[in-house]
């Protein structure tokens, strides 16, 4: 658990330091991959919960960093197959927010600011 701890601070830093389209690129697919061990590790239901608020932060920073410097163009140099490549992250970011949000009410967290991401 620490490990995956040790992952989200990491992601949460590198999110608030993104500022290329390459950052951002970066952080989404760090984002995906962090979730592929959560999901593959074996917690306590305590743990599980925890852990998935603060990964639902990270991936909603991922995101929003995702949008700013890729897919709106804030930053320069984005071409046609780096915003293609935001696009499928973003999607897979919305869908692990989604099981994020299921996940949680399903454990019992019944956060009513917890809402279904939209797609």
């Amino acid at each position: 658990m620490e490990s995956l701890e040790q992952h989200i601070r990491d992601a949460v830093a590198a999110g608030h330091r993104a500022v290329t389209a390459d950052d951002a690129l970066a952080l989404a697919t760090r984002v995906v991959a962090v979730q592929e061990e959560l999901s593959h590790t074996t917690l306590s239901t305590s743990n599980r919960a925890l852990l998935t608020e603060e990964f639902d932060t990270v991936v909603d920073l991922a995101r929003k960093v995702l949008s700013r410097n890729v897919l709106i163009g804030y930053t320069s140099a984005v071409d046609d197959s780096r915003r293609a490549q935001a696009a499928h992250l973003q999607r897979a970011l919305a869908e692990i927010a989604r099981r994020d949000v299921l996940l949680l009410r399903e454990i019992g967290v019944t956060d009513p600011f917890v809402e279904l991401p939209l797609r």
